[in-house]
């Protein structure tokens, strides 16, 4: 059975980059759809509001803009930001919904944890409703809520919270990227970051000509003394034990706007001398070719890589060696995909380099096992089932009678511990009016006389 899907997603490639968050909504759009589904998106935009079609999928982009446009109103915007930015954005996206129903009439909603853009449409709807709990907000959003600073009054964070309650408690089903301890009344299903591992295969053209030496990638930033310090010092012991060793950086923190030779440039100035430099904010449909010209990827220390970082070059038949921490030994796995080093210095990323390089049986089988792992866990195909699967368990659960009260009951728990909001709502108006209003200061100075009056009679 075929469904109608609307991914809310605030975030949705090519708009605001292709974080991790954001891509995988474009994966999951993506594989649902190849499984005949009629998917539609409802995603911010970032320049002016559109709708296209971008692969063959219905795209409603809504601006993203501050409304307040008179002097008086920046005072709400700084008196309660997180507030004002969730509402301002959720009824964008239930308008952008709306745009989308009148023609789809969805079966289902998907939307993200992290801000409840979903949470009218999923109200207001018949449409099951799927929420995605993610470890993070994408970058975009992350900066977005930084950069509304915080509140002097209780009643912007707990009506946030009140928000992220009721689109928590409205679900009918849950995906995540990692199992889920707790929240017994609804199933969590675990739906992995995905990779079109058609794209990114081992077999095609390579976009470097590495001169037929050993060729080794390093992905992460070159901002810090320290990672200066590791580059310099990871190239210098490589090209001691290989002078024909090609090495090429790829930074994920090279400005868009600068010229890579002039950053080539800048950094043999201090002492990194790389036969390639790449941007790879400018490369995304190279990025494939550009893996399968290597055979290592090294993920510098303090990188902070997303899961796409470890899926791509394995994806292409090239293991990665990386520092040991959370992300890292979720993705590389010792002996089939790459290594894990607990001891992050140049000398033991070298060391590790020339062990794998040094049997050739053994590391051409470390390449078709790390493609292996990820076309088996991670292709665009074996998410989608996942999240198909999820899919009918929430369709299911929103059309039976036990669903229903379920649903009602939780809402009703959630407005019951929502009172408070009124008293919290009354204290931030008193506050704020007895600053701004010289007639409600007297009033309040006034009842004080009075009740103090009263005490002493």
């Amino acid at each position: 059975m075929s469904y109608r899907i609307c991914f809310i997603s605030p975030t949705f490639p090519p708009d605001f980059g292709w974080d991790s968050v954001s891509r995988q909504s474009l994966e999951l759009a993506l594989g649902l759809k190849a499984r005949g589904h009629q998917v539609g998106v409802v995603s911010l935009a970032r320049i002016s509001e559109s709708d296209s079609l971008q692969d063959e999928m219905a795209i409603v982009r809504i601006a993203y803009k501050n409304n307040a446009t008179h002097h008086v109103l920046n005072l709400i915007q700084e008196t309660t930001p997180f507030s004002r930015l969730s509402l301002s954005l959720i009824m964008q996206f239930w308008k952008g919904f709306l745009k989308h129903d009148l023609t789809n009439n969805f079966d289902v909603i998907i939307g993200p944890d992290y801000l409840p853009c979903a949470l009218l449409p999923a109200l207001t709807s018949s449409a099951a409703y799927l929420l995605q709990r993610h470890s993070s907000p994408p970058p975009f959003m992350s900066e977005q809520m930084k950069a509304t600073g915080t509140s002097p009054f209780a009643l912007d964070k707990r009506f946030n919270d009140f928000l992220s309650e009721l689109n928590n408690e409205i679900c009918d089903c849950l995906v995540s990227e990692e199992a889920v301890q707790g929240n017994q009344t609804r199933k969590t299903h675990v739906v992995p970051f995905s990779i079109d591992a058609e794209h990114f295969c081992s077999s095609g053209e390579k976009a470097i000509d590495t001169k037929n030496g050993p060729a080794i990638a390093l992905r992460g930033r070159a901002k810090s003394e320290g990672e200066i310090s590791f580059i310099k010092g990871l190239q210098t012991r490589l090209r001691q034990e290989n002078s024909h060793i090609y090495v090429t950086l790829i930074l994920d923190d090279l400005p868009v706007e600068r010229r890579e030779e002039d950053e080539k440039n800048k950094l043999a100035e201090k002492g990194i001398k790389v036969d390639t430099l790449i941007n790879s904010k400018l490369v995304r449909n190279l990025m494939p070719a550009i893996w399968r010209s290597h055979d290592i990827v090294c993920m510098l220390p303090d990188s902070a890589p997303d899961p796409y970082s470890f899926l791509e070059p394995m994806a292409c038949g090239v293991p990665v060696l990386s520092g040991e921490n959370w992300l890292s030994s979720a993705y590389v796995k010792p002996g089939k995909t790459g290594s894990l080093l607990k001891d992050e210095s140049p000398e033991s990323f070298a060391i590790e380099i020339d062990k794998l390089l040094s049997d050739e049986i053994a590391f051409n089988a470390l390449t078709q096992s790390a493609r292996n792992w990820v076309v088996e866990r991670f292709s665009r195909p074996v998410a989608a089932l996942k999240i198909e699967s999820a899919i009918k368990d929430a369709v299911e659960r929103r059309s039976s009678q036990a669903g229903a009260s379920q649903r009602a009951q939780s809402i009703s728990k959630v407005l019951d511990r929502s009172f408070d909001l009124v008293v919290l709502y009354q204290q931030m108006l008193y506050d704020f009016l007895f600053v701004r209003s010289t007639w409600f200061k007297l009033k309040h100075w006034t009842r004080r006389l009075v009740s103090k009056s009263s005490a002493k009679d």
